[in-house]
């Protein structure tokens, strides 16, 4: 096996996260049809956060094992640490790759930006949901020396489903808006997801 110095995963693989990053953006666009703005589109909705983030960290695990495979081969020529390298710089380019385009995709279209909240707590939470992916990525590279990369797997999709669940949704969507509280919309009839 030979080790190249260049990229470890082929170009494909990148537009796969491309386009799952267009298809989740482009689909959060299409059903929001009330206008809304991006936290509401893009955190508060499930589809884009759960599903679409799942399988980026599912694609993430999968490069990782697939180079895990190797690890005899690899650890024989001294390039373990190298490859743990290649790998974060792979995970630091998809989940940059994965948010610009759906991030951009919402700014370009020209709906409201932070028009339910405040623009410093909109982004804050943003750049949360961007580095909680990050960090995932980069726990799912541990799975490269772990015996049980399964554990990890189920580690992160666990993360990720507490991070939104409980901390966007208890505390930071809360934070930007009241109208992410159930009870303030009871009080106030107002009937959105």
């Amino acid at each position: 096996m030979k080790i190249s110095t260049k990229s470890i995963v082929p170009p494909w693989q990148y537009a796969v996260v491309l386009a799952l990053a267009a298809f989740v953006g482009i689909w959060s666009l299409l059903t929001n049809s009330e206008h809304l703005d991006i936290i509401a589109t893009l955190i508060s909705r499930h589809l884009s956060v759960l599903i679409s983030q799942s399988l980026l960290l599912v694609l993430i695990m999968w490069q990782v094992l697939t180079y895990k495979s190797m690890t005899i081969l690899i650890g024989v020529r001294h390039k373990s640490s190298w490859m743990q390298r290649k790998l974060f710089w792979l995970v630091l380019t998809e989940v940059s790759l994965y948010f610009a385009v759906y991030y951009s995709l919402f700014i370009f279209s020209g709906v409201n930006f932070f028009s339910d909240g405040t623009a410093s707590m909109g982004s804050i939470i943003l750049v949360l949901r961007y580095l909680v992916m990050l960090g995932l990525g980069v726990l799912l590279v541990g799975s490269y020396r772990f015996q049980r990369p399964g554990v990890l797997m189920l580690a992160a999709l666990l993360l990720n489903f507490f991070d939104h669940y409980w901390l966007e949704g208890q505390y930071l969507l809360i934070m930007y808006s009241p109208i992410y509280d159930p009870l303030y919309r009871a009080i106030h009839h107002i009937y959105r997801g």
